[in-house]
């Protein structure tokens, strides 16, 4: 309960525009996922907001912090062309997967 009202309040602050403020109370959870998720929506305010070197690093944070996937938004509002890069990830994972193994 209060990692979940932490990151509300982080995220409220972020939405504000009390972007230091925001980092600093997601940092104070201590639960990895809600950590992790408060950072990760700050990063996408600050990228939405262009302020993408800050946004990159909490971004960065949050994959560190929690699953990468966590941290997928922001990333794409930073990098678009980061998507197109994805779908092919996956793609050829998937060729991978249907592909049988030699032995």
């Amino acid at each position: 309960m209060r990692a979940r009202a932490l990151a509300r309040a982080a995220g409220a602050l972020a939405e504000a525009g009390q972007y230091r403020q925001a980092e600093a109370t997601a940092r104070t959870i201590t639960e990895p996922s809600w950590q992790a998720e408060a950072l990760a929506q700050l990063a996408e305010t600050l990228a939405k907001a262009g302020d993408s070197s800050f946004a990159s690093r909490v971004a960065a944070s949050a994959c560190a912090v929690g699953r990468w996937t966590t941290a997928v938004r922001p990333v794409l509002i930073l990098e678009p062309s980061a998507s197109a890069a994805m779908e092919h990830l996956l793609a050829s994972k998937k060729t991978d997967a249907t592909v049988p193994k030699r032995g």
